[in-house]
């Protein structure tokens, strides 16, 4: 059992995980401790996820073979389009179960907002500033943490793929309701996409342009 450990999983590649976990942790204890923002903690978590990050993996990432950066943007422009055709489809399969539940009495009105939009909408009622810092440090950490991380981890490619995208989806949805869940098909799919890119192409330089390129725009497009 143990020699399978060693050959299937690179136990070297958890802290990552482990890191960021404690960084978020930080951030709700100083938001606590200090009366920071949401926005702040947020920021802070983001910027020690990303330094930690850096140091950790920068030599392993210098190992990797060289892709051109024309490939990585031919890859960002390949695959965005298809990340907006996914969510706006996926999207409108949510809309349509809310308001098959919504007619069948089964929900509220109150009860569509999600924990995320939640989140988002005390995001822009505060100080923009580490708002944005966070949105472009978000990306970076995620991407190490679910993309390379976890394919560098596990040694057999599928259960890779299946961790990598079941992670980033999980991650991403609160099962305090039946609509965060139902809202949680949007993030499985978006997942989905990206650690198919990264499976297809192991340029993790094109996951984080196209993961921090959807986030731009989409927050562009709500603001």
């Amino acid at each position: 059992m143990t020699k399978w450990l060693k050959n299937s999983i690179s136990f070297r590649y958890f802290l990552p995980w482990l890191m960021v976990t404690l960084a978020d942790v930080f951030a709700v204890l100083l938001s606590y401790a200090f009366h920071f923002s949401l926005g702040w903690a947020i920021c802070f978590s983001s910027m020690i996820s990303c330094i930690f990050l850096y140091f950790f993996l920068k030599n392993d990432i210098r190992k990797e073979p060289s892709i051109p950066l024309e490939n990585s943007f031919k890859t960002v422009l390949l695959y965005l389009p298809v990340l907006f055709l996914a969510n706006g489809l996926t999207g409108m399969l949510v809309d349509a179960i809310h308001q098959g539940l919504l007619n069948a009495g089964m929900l509220q009105a109150s009860d569509l907002q999600t924990t995320n939009q939640t989140v988002i909408d005390m995001l822009y009622s505060e100080n923009m500033i580490p708002v944005a810092i966070s949105c472009l440090l978000a990306e970076y950490s995620e991407e190490l943490v679910y993309r390379y991380s976890t394919y560098h981890m596990f040694h057999h490619p599928k259960a890779a793929f299946f961790l990598s995208w079941f992670f980033f989806g999980y991650a991403h949805v609160s099962f305090s309701s039946i609509t965060s869940v139902i809202s949680g098909i949007t993030y499985f799919t978006m997942s989905f996409i990206l650690t198919y890119v990264y499976h297809r192409h192991r340029d993790i330089r094109a996951n984080i342009l196209l993961h921090a390129s959807m986030n731009a725009i989409a927050l562009m497009m709500m603001s």
